[in-house]
């Protein structure tokens, strides 16, 4: 298989494994640093700046992955040289939300499995949380339950485990779960 690498570096948070560089996140990162800093309405520069990093990133950036610390010390650097430091003092550049397939997760468990699936679906919750990723974004809960149940089609059993699943999720302190699809 041949692969052509993406122009912008990816984003390394903490042993996570790397992910792309997100074009809003990074916009929104700003906004929420000039609306800290008090700047009233839409930050007029902040789309700018941000395609300013990624362009950095693009064409000047040596290698291949940008630790997210990094990324903030440049992202605050180039808020100082431009004028605007009551802003970097405000930017933190929060890893982005997580994406994370409970479908995949079953099936690593295996039809059947219930136990394992949630013993796992709790360690990588934990990985994720001492990364420092405040958000994380689930696909896939129906695939999920129907992998774990062994069903071909939604029945009521499959009901009450989506059930388990999502209380299981909202009784973690720490990342916000959110369940989609």
């Amino acid at each position: 298989m041949i692969c052509f690498r993406h122009p912008t570096p990816l984003l390394q948070i903490g042993s996570l494994p790397p992910v792309h560089c997100d074009r809003q996140w990074l916009r929104t990162q700003i906004a929420d640093a000039a609306a800290k800093a008090g700047v009233t309405g839409s930050y007029w520069m902040g789309d700018d700046i941000a395609d300013a990093i990624l362009l950095y990133l693009e064409n000047h950036f040596p290698g291949g992955a940008i630790p997210l610390d990094q990324l903030r010390a440049k992202a605050r650097q180039l808020f100082h040289n431009i004028g605007a430091a009551h802003i970097a003092r405000h930017l933190d550049l929060t890893p982005p939300p997580a994406h994370l397939d409970l479908d995949t997760l079953a099936a690593d468990a295996g039809e059947g499995f219930e136990l394992s699936f949630f013993t796992g679906l709790a360690e990588k919750l934990d990985e994720l949380a001492r990364n420092g990723i405040p958000k994380v974004e689930l696909t896939g809960l129906k695939p999920c339950v129907k992998t774990l149940r062994r069903a071909r089609s939604w029945r009521k059993d499959c009901e009450a485990l989506a059930a388990e699943i999502c209380a299981f999720l909202q009784s973690i302190p720490r990342p916000q779960a959110a369940i989609s699809g």
